[in-house]
């Protein structure tokens, strides 16, 4: 082997170890990043092997339940958070059991909301059992207190759901919005559903009924035996405030 042919091959090597060595750098599982994107929703990525499958845990901080979301990517978006409100995300590698932790605090709702739309009544209600398949077709009790027996009876026989009446400007559309609902409980633990909502754009205002039944699903998942307190429940529309109500459970 010539001299010449014997650098070209060490050159060759180096070459091979350094890529190398760059692969293996940018699969190290680090450089955990949470982008807010708007008040109820946050972009999370990270450095890792991207062949791994991995697991991102979200919990309000200092509370103990959380959501869980299973990703074969390096990112994942979670789009059912609540404003304003400190977050502790964990990233969990699935191949090796390895995390990453970081807290951040949601943005608050925004201040501007669309069509000039405007909230005059937010209720909890039990939506009785009945044959109507529409769920404003059934009777209907507004409470502001209720048991945990009866609340659980209502829950298997009917629904509990929460009501907004609103109106808000008539557009040559129909408006479609992400409504983020969010149960808040007396010890501070948040649980959070999400609804895609298309309204005719003809209507200048809209009584809207959200079943709560997922979230009282969540918190019997979490504690079988469900907090004494006052429970607080907001609406957000794509991001921006939209009503509030409240109950107590005795």
């Amino acid at each position: 082997m010539t001299h010449r042919m014997r650098t070209i091959c060490l050159a060759t090597l180096l070459l091979s170890l350094l890529l190398i060595a760059s692969a293996a750098q940018a699969a190290t599982f680090g450089n955990l990043d949470v982008s807010i994107i708007d008040p109820t929703t946050v972009e999370v990525s990270w450095a890792g092997d991207a062949s791994h499958e991995y697991r991102a845990y979200f919990g309000v901080q200092g509370a103990e339940w959380h959501y869980w979301y299973t990703t074969d990517g390096l990112t994942v978006t979670v789009s059912d958070l609540a404003p304003n409100t400190y977050y502790e995300v964990v990233i969990e590698d699935q191949s090796t059991n390895d995390t990453l932790t970081q807290t951040f605090r949601t943005d608050k709702s925004e201040a501007y909301r669309e069509y000039n739309y405007r909230w005059n009544q937010c209720y909890i209600y039990i939506i009785r059992a009945g044959e109507a398949p529409n769920l404003y077709d059934r009777p209907r009790e507004r409470i502001t207190s209720i048991s945990q027996s009866s609340a659980r009876q209502h829950m298997k026989d009917g629904e509990i759901a929460v009501s907004i009446q609103f109106s808000w400007k008539r557009s040559n559309y129909d408006k479609e919005i992400y409504q983020t609902v969010v149960l808040r409980t007396p010890s501070g633990n948040v649980f959070t559903d999400q609804f895609e909502r298309t309204i005719d754009g003809s209507w200048d205002g809209a009584y809207l009924l959200t079943t709560l039944d997922g979230l009282f699903d969540d918190m019997t998942e979490w504690k079988s035996n469900w907090e004494k307190g006052t429970y607080t429940v907001e609406l957000y529309n794509d991001g921006w405030f939209a009503g509030r109500s409240s109950f107590t459970l005795k």
